[in-house]
């Protein structure tokens, strides 16, 4: 059992206007016992009638010619369907913001294990066998894995000769250089004079920090079950956290209607941002060849490592400025990203990990500088973070080591220098819910900074206190749409396309139904995840949902009390806005009980028993869209006056232990704080700041995926390590901060993302303080540690 010291939840002052009954509870999630006895369907548990299994013929080349497709024994094998290559593809490229894909490659391979050619068969072993009866001849051509070498104007490799003729986003337009032909995207914020603000500074820092690729390991790989009807219709069942734009993606892919695509997402094992479109056109691609049979697509944990996406790696360079009274007066930062063969939504990443830069201190002068690069590896893209995780490392690291150094107090320098409430930040945006100082505060004092440099009490360990702040945005432009029904029994039906991908999300926005109509939480039913039903929405990424989901929800519940108020007018002869409901009754507001009416009052009855209609308008059933859009960007300063959602601000810090021998690292302590504007369901929102712990420690201290000449060395769950239960620590300690936010539904604000964000800098900064030490690239290995503790002061055990 682990040791859970909480801020319990009566003690949280709530800064939100409107005093609530369901928002603001920890409610039991909606999905929690079907969870926990098994009955929630995955789509890897879907099967369907004569449904066919598909498996990958991988490139065994990290950069080549595909000069022939030999699929003639494989076709000839019983029991095998289909063999598709990309002679059999439509000649559609597509995208996330660069159309750079085709659905299986034409010409050439671009990483080791690329799917060049796929097998339906009616079992998983004869397609398995018939994949190895597939011979594809190659001529290998040069590769590049170097990010800055990639990067170069005559790089050893280019990975697409023809990007510039390919399609972009019209909403964000990736910049590219025509004399760097492996550079993706590029973005830049420019603040002030960097010059000037070095030149004002009393001392002048740098550092350099790097990160390794990172794997998702989600519960449940990637998969994905699809069908063609005969009316040429795709119908497909998914695990994907960004159902409309796989969507729309598929439309894109094969150039059809999206109106004829229809997507179902059952319960997703889990995503980090990593199902966002992998085996969904393969699978659709193989369904069309199967005569209307359903086809199933589904990695093996190994496929996941190969195939799926991971978390880009990052070489980061940073110069801080800062004068004897302790103020930042520049900072400037210039950031390469390693993105794999393929752009996916690489782009963004190179555009929003900027965002670190300028959501939590004030920065006079900024000049910032990224980088996104192909090389000849898989797939890079969207992680929990989307960035920020890298760079906070790096600046955390950085300010760190300028405290030190100085001799300042951490916790000072970093209230001094950070935002408040209504300041305009670096990129020109102003700051709302800005609650960073609260946490650094509370953290700092949970922890016990002052008492540093603590002797551990084993003399085989050194002992470090760490601490971190960061900020996570959410991103804009981006928009949800919500459907909200009322029922003839008092019930009350939420329709959103928000995948529930483990974090609660039904839960939070069936509060949100409750709590504008007045019932409880178990008379608000959730359907979600069916494109024939339920309405747009940008997905579960950008710890968007509860902010942009929850508004559209909120303004959808206003939509249906307006109908259900027109509708029961007519029958008190009183005006609509006279009227209120709870508990399923409409009432006249101010009167006693009895001027109380059940929904079904407002349906006539019909001929059968049991039935009810509206006799105008056919259902009460609201509809809203709430849009957070993005305002006066210049896109060559990177400024503008609304780039964001919002901001989400946590701190962390950490009491540890190194062994002097082993390099092992054991948590004495690990807490974390965090403003989530106001809470709608606190317990879930602990669970997270639970699960971001676990998830920093496994990245800056076990998790990275290693290749040799892009070929993944570990690519499975014995070599790929990840933290057991016995290195969590046993005494975690979270807190929730309110600040309410003026544009959230009841002042709310997501948290998914923002819990992992400075858990690499808090722990890096805790090893400093034991070795005397800088650690600059995660993961933090025992080699790496040893070294530390050879070559560092060991301050703690003086």
């Amino acid at each position: 059992m682990s040791k859970h010291e909480s801020v319990p939840e009566e003690t949280v002052d709530r800064d939100a206007d409107e005093d609530t009954d369901v928002v603001g509870s920890s409610e039991e999630r909606l999905d929690a016992v079907s969870k926990i006895i098994g009955e929630a369907e995955y789509t890897y548990d879907i099967e369907k009638p004569r449904m066919l299994h598909v498996e990958l013929v991988h490139s065994q080349h990290a950069h080549a010619k595909i000069i022939d497709v030999d699929t003639s024994e494989a076709e000839d094998m019983s029991g095998v369907a289909a063999v598709v290559t990309g002679e059999d593809v439509p000649d559609n490229r597509f995208g996330s913001g660069i159309d750079d894909e085709y659905i299986l490659p034409k010409a050439k391979v671009r990483f080791v294990g690329e799917p060049v050619a796929a097998v339906a068969a009616e079992t998983e072993e004869i397609a398995r066998k018939a994949t190895d009866a597939v011979e594809v001849e190659y001529e290998p051509l040069d590769a590049v894995f170097d990010t800055q070498e990639a990067l170069k104007e005559d790089p050893p490799a280019v990975v697409h000769e023809d990007l510039h003729d390919y399609g972009t986003s019209d909403v964000l337009k990736p910049r590219l250089d025509p004399n760097r032909p492996n550079l993706y995207a590029n973005h830049r914020i420019r603040t002030g004079d960097i010059e000037k603000g070095f030149d004002e500074a009393d001392h002048v820092y740098e550092g350099s920090f790097d990160t390794e690729m990172m794997h998702h390991v989600q519960m449940e790989p990637h998969v994905s079950v699809a069908k063609w009807t005969p009316e040429d219709e795709l119908r497909m069942w998914t695990s994907t956290n960004t159902t409309y734009r796989v969507k729309n993606m598929l439309a894109a892919a094969f150039d059809v209607p999206s109106s004829s695509i229809n997507l179902k997402v059952p319960y997703v094992g889990g995503s980090f941002g990593g199902k966002e479109g992998v085996t969904e056109p393969i699978a659709a691609a193989v369904a069309k060849h199967t005569d209307h049979r359903p086809v199933k697509l589904a990695f093996s944990r190994q496929d996941q490592f190969i195939e799926g996406t991971y978390r880009t790696p990052f070489e980061t360079e940073v110069k801080i400025g800062v004068t004897d009274d302790q103020e930042i007066t520049g900072m400037k930062i210039k950031t390469y990203l390693g993105g794999g063969a393929y752009a996916g939504t690489g782009f963004l990443v190179t555009r929003n990990c900027g965002f670190a830069a300028v959501g939590t201190y004030d920065i006079p002068n900024l000049k910032f500088d990224s980088y996104g690069v192909y090389t000849n590896l898989p797939i890079a893209g969207s992680f929990r973070g989307f960035g920020n995780s890298q760079l906070i490392f790096a600046i955390e690291s950085l300010i760190e080591d300028i405290v030190m150094d100085q001799g300042w107090d951490p916790i000072a320098f970093r209230e001094q220098n950070t935002m408040e409430e209504g300041d305009e930040n670096p990129a020109g945006e102003v700051m709302k819910s800005m609650g960073a100082k609260e946490c650094l505060d509370r953290a700092a004092k949970a922890i016990d900074m002052d008492a540093r440099q603590r002797e551990a009490d084993d003399d085989d360990w050194l002992r470090g206190v760490g601490l971190a702040q960061g900020s996570k945005y959410s991103m804009a432009p981006t928009a949800s749409s919500a459907f909200v029904k009322v029922h003839g029994d008092g019930r009350i039906e939420v329709r959103t396309t928000a995948e529930e991908i483990g974090t609660g999300s039904m839960t939070v926005l069936a509060q949100i139904a409750a709590e504008e109509f007045g019932v409880d939480l178990s008379d608000v039913r959730v359907l979600r995840g069916d494109t024939e039903v339920t309405p747009y929405d940008d997905g579960s990424i950008s710890s968007r949902l509860t902010f942009n989901t929850g508004n559209a929800v909120r303004k959808a519940c206003f939509d249906a009390k307006e109908q259900l108020f027109q509708h029961a007018a007519a029958k008190f002869d009183v005006e609509p806005e006279d009227l209120a409901t709870t508990g399923g009754e409409v009432y006249v507001k101010g009167e006693d009980d009895e001027s109380r009416m059940p929904f079904a009052d407002l349906f006539e009855p019909t001929v059968f028993a049991g039935g009810g209609f509206l006799k105008e308008g056919g259902e009460i059933l609201g509809k809203a869209t709430w849009h957070s859009p993005v305002k006066n960007v210049d896109p060559e300063t990177g400024r503008g006056d609304r780039l964001t959602a919002f901001y989400t601000h946590g701190a962390q810090a950490c009491d540890l232990e190194i062994n002097k021998y082993t390099g092992e690292v054991r948590f004495n302590k690990f807490v974390s704080v965090y403003d989530v504007g106001n809470a709608i369901n606190p317990k879930m929102v602990e669970g997270q700041l639970e699960g971001g712990i676990s998830m920093g420690i496994g990245s800056t201290l076990y998790e990275a995926l290693t290749h040799d000449n892009g070929r993944i060395n570990n690519a499975n769950l014995l070599d790929y390590k990840v933290p057991f239960s016995t290195e969590h620590p046993l005494n975690i300690h979270t807190e929730i901060v309110e600040s309410a936010h003026e544009d959230g539904p009841y002042g709310a604000k997501g948290v998914g993302e923002a819990v992992l964000i400075p858990s690499a800098a808090a722990i890096g900064n805790a090893i400093k303080d034991a070795t005397g030490e800088r650690l600059g690239k995660i993961p933090f290995t025992p080699e790496m540690l040893l070294e530390a503790v050879e070559n560092g002061s060991g301050a703690s055990s003086e």
